[in-house]
């Protein structure tokens, strides 16, 4: 007789689970409905009278620009994505690199001897009183572990 029972029962869970989890989904799908998810209309401004946050000339010449290059498309003009107001972002030849470093070596060394000599020994007393914390610190940092 328990041997039936168990077949019975073995015959009508997997029966159960399946209506079990069909009633859950039903569920979870009526929260999922669209009615809550569509955008809400939003209240259309009154014109308002804003300075815009740009330059309208400039915006202006910049969208003559990007029309004038749809335009133009196959011109076998490229366009430089990364180009800035400053100049093309090119590497420098090795001489204008150079000739960069040099001059702004000479700039450190003009603004290095403007510096009192005050302020040069002021600094090295700083950089000496490191040196001895530093030279100090693991002794005295073992000294407290210690204790």
């Amino acid at each position: 007789m328990a041997c039936v029972l168990s077949r019975q029962v073995r015959a009508v869970l997997p029966v159960g689970l399946v209506f079990a989890s069909i009633g859950l989904t039903a569920c979870v799908s009526d929260t999922l409905s669209t009615t809550n998810t569509q955008p809400q209309p939003q209240a259309v401004k009154a014109a308002s009278q804003e300075v815009p946050d740009y330059d309208p000339v400039q915006r202006a010449e910049a969208v003559a620009e990007m029309r004038e290059k749809a335009v133009n498309a196959n011109s076998g003009e490229l366009t430089n994505a990364y180009a800035s107001q400053d100049g093309p972002n090119e590497p420098m030849l090795p001489a204008q690199s150079a000739a960069r470093i040099q001059e702004l070596q000479q700039a450190a060394e003009r603004n290095e001897s403007s510096a009192g000599a005050n302020d040069a020994q002021a600094k090295q007393r700083q950089i000496r009183a490191m040196q001895e914390k530093a030279r100090t610190h693991y002794g005295s940092a073992v000294q407290t572990i210690e204790n």
